[in-house]
């Protein structure tokens, strides 16, 4: 799978963390998603090594799950839905939660004003953190999340384009808390 030329792949990266987020020396461990069949697949172990590499980089270190301080989630879609008309509605799950979004702006949660005969492909990414301690005594809010978005008039593989995407996240990580950045990452041949 090949992006034309030397495309380039913009992102809109949302970070939110727990204040005096210290995730160096940390070991981490992925934890696959039962519902979204993660256990079985070789995309989630594909993105768990570009992930795992960035991590390692910032001073984590992988471990298995029974040995590991954070464990990480994430998933990732495309939410196909161009449209002809001015504006359209539907639903997303989101971290395991539902959420209404509307196509009234470009950004997550996929608000955009859509022109008529426009049609655009949303690219999602999402990544929480969560310390293993917390997630064993019945506390699921995570310590770290991120939201990526890509917008695309194309239609592309998510293989062509979510490499990139992890790689936006980690341009500045762990990011200023609270915060949009977009981030451009220049994309050369195969993905």
């Amino acid at each position: 799978v090949t992006l034309s030329g030397c495309a380039t792949v913009k992102s809109s990266v949302q970070t939110y963390y727990k204040e005096n987020l210290n995730l160096s020396g940390k070991s981490f461990a992925f934890y696959p998603i039962k519902k979204f069949n993660q256990s079985d697949s070789l995309a989630f172990d594909y993105y768990s090594q570009k992930i795992a590499g960035y991590l390692n980089a910032y001073g984590m270190h992988q471990t298995s799950i029974k040995s590991a301080k954070v464990i990480v989630k994430f998933r990732y879609y495309i939410v196909d839905k161009g449209v002809s008309e001015a504006t359209t509605s539907g639903a997303v799950t989101n971290l395991g939660k539902s959420q209404v979004f509307s196509m009234e702006t470009k950004y997550y949660p996929l608000y955009g004003r859509v022109r008529k005969g426009d049609r655009f492909y949303h690219y999602c990414f999402l990544m929480s953190l969560y310390y293993k301690n917390s997630l064993q005594h019945g506390n699921k809010k995570p310590i770290y999340q991120v939201i990526l978005t890509s917008l695309r008039k194309k239609r592309q593989p998510m293989a062509a384009i979510l490499p990139y995407m992890i790689k936006s996240l980690f341009k500045g990580f762990p990011g200023a808390n609270g915060t949009v950045r977009y981030v451009r990452v220049l994309a050369h041949g195969k993905a």
